[in-house]
């Protein structure tokens, strides 16, 4: 069962484009380089398609002018005021409008250094009231001739100026806001960078206070190390009156007990 192309994700492009082969482009070249004519221009009177590929495959020569496979004329679309795209109608889009004009007058005061949100601020409840008038309006009945306005009608024209103006002025503080949002970021990145100027700080006195425990702890050690080193030093010199050195340079019994004794005294 085919889908409806109304409920599909995406529209189904225009049958034409399987025209564009590769051969139909080159029989369109063929066209334009026999006749010597241009993109657009018609071919010469009593000339056929057929009769200026006659030395072509007749099977491959299409049965439709292959001048459609040129692109559009501007001149065509711009005289028409639309084009298609997917078999849809689109008008040409010259501008925006601006404010004020005939057909969109505009609502909001513009004297030059006066604040607007004030106005901002009523327009946005005229909105809100003129929704629900327009919900009240539709619950009425419709009128027997159709062709006088409805309720709603006005309502919604209503609606439609007051909205067109509202979205104008809102516009209109767009450099504000763009310059509000880049001080904020500004300011975002500099508190960042404070708090990690802070964190790096902290750290750093973190590590200084640890070296510095680091040399107080080596300090005391060799302190001590300095201290036990004089005591064995002090020892040996307190000992030495006592032994008689060999005339002949070597140790005796008594030397090496009493150097026995000095280590069982320092362990």
């Amino acid at each position: 069962m085919e889908v409806p192309q109304d409920y599909e994700s995406y529209p189904v492009p225009p049958a034409r484009f399987k025209s564009f082969t590769d051969a139909n482009l080159k029989h369109l070249k063929l066209v334009r380089e026999r006749t010597r004519t241009t993109i657009h221009e018609p071919l010469p009177e009593g000339t056929t398609q057929a009769d200026i590929l006659n030395d072509q495959p007749p099977e491959s020569i299409p049965d439709f002018d292959v001048s459609v496979l040129e692109r559009p004329r501007i001149d065509w679309i711009l005289e028409g005021g639309r084009f298609e795209m997917f078999n849809d109608p689109w008008p040409i889009y010259e501008g925006r409008p601006t404010l004020p004009e005939p057909t969109m007058p505009d609502v909001v005061p513009r004297p030059p250094g006066v604040d607007q949100r004030e106005a901002l601020h009523k327009m946005l409840e005229t909105i809100l009231r003129g929704w629900y008038t327009v919900l009240g309006s539709l619950t009425e009945h419709l009128p027997v001739n159709d062709t006088a306005l409805t309720p709603w009608d006005e309502d919604i024209h209503f609606m439609n100026s007051i909205g067109i103006s509202f979205m104008n002025a809102v516009n209109s503080y767009r450099p504000l806001q763009a310059r509000t949002s880049l001080e904020e970021l500004l300011m975002k990145q500099l508190r960042e960078r404070r708090a990690e100027t802070k964190l790096i700080h902290e750290r750093c006195d973190a590590i200084e206070t640890n070296l510095a425990t680091l040399r107080a702890q080596a300090q005391a050690v060799r302190e001590q190390a300095d201290t036990t080193r004089n005591l064995v030093v002090d020892n040996l010199h307190r000992r030495q009156p006592a032994t008689v050195a060999n005339p002949n340079g070597e140790a005796t019994i008594e030397d090496v007990f009493n150097w026995a004794q000095d280590i069982e005294l320092h362990k």
